[in-house]
């Protein structure tokens, strides 16, 4: 299982993409959430992938630094490529998905002669992960959701392929029983920023050492600066973590 970093900022980075990156094994590619000016972000990271190669694609929850992308990329993959994408999310946010992101923008279009009405599966299928049990999401690769504590319904999420274990906490606010959660893997990725339902970046470095070798920080601020936190591991966009 492979897993390459596209962005790694939050919703007001100047410097970074927003958070989100793709997972890669034998049997599939999926991206995990899907921001602003996602082709340009794809491009950018090297990897040499497009919004055409997804197999999938999971949204963690609707703020709008993880899911804005979405709605050009089905767009491009109905009337440019017909690629239907598959997208997996949690029973709330599929269910506002279409009715309150989408539809202002998907819901008509224009063929040349008449306007038609548009659904949410003209463009994609809507797969809805059941929170806590483990999915099948491609052949070989399980997934496991558990909710955040957030503004809005938010999951972090553990994959495993074969032996392989990554997982994501996404947004949250700290939350020791959900790092406890996210260490029964090889390589976790967690947010660090700020507000009430973020976590501070003084309590992952609280953590004991054998957590933080395997935790890597994503959604951080610009105003981040690495070395004032030597004992934690930043992602960087464009990098690639293969786990054994």
């Amino acid at each position: 299982m492979e897993i390459m970093v596209i962005g790694v900022g939050d919703a007001f980075s100047q410097k970074h993409w927003g958070t989100n990156f793709l997972v890669r094994t034998p049997t599939g590619l999926l991206a995990v959430d899907c921001p602003d000016s996602y082709f340009k972000a794809l491009k950018s990271s090297g990897f040499g992938l497009r919004v055409d190669d997804l197999d999938g694609l999971f949204l963690t929850h609707l703020h709008g630094d993880h899911v804005n992308g979405l709605e050009m990329t089905l767009a491009w993959r109905k009337f440019v490529t017909q690629k239907r994408l598959r997208i997996f999310t949690t029973p709330e946010v599929a269910e506002v998905l279409w009715e309150g992101r989408l539809k202002a923008s998907l819901g008509t279009m224009y063929d040349g002669n008449e306007f038609k009405p548009m659904v949410l599966g003209d463009y994609a299928d809507v797969v809805v992960i059941p929170w806590g049990e483990p999915t099948e999401l491609f052949e070989g690769l399980t997934i496991e959701t558990r909710a955040t504590v957030h503004h809005i319904p938010t999951a972090a999420l553990r994959l495993t392929y074969q032996t392989q274990v990554f997982a994501h906490s996404c947004d949250t606010a700290f939350d020791p029983e959900l790092i406890h959660w996210l260490s029964q893997s090889d390589l976790f990725f967690h947010e660090a920023n700020l507000g009430p339902a973020h976590t501070p970046i003084a309590r992952l470095e609280e953590l004991e050492q054998g957590i933080r070798e395997r935790m890597r920080i994503v959604h951080y601020s610009d105003h981040i600066e690495f070395h004032v936190h030597p004992s934690l591991s930043f992602a960087r966009e464009g990098q690639k973590f293969d786990l054994p």
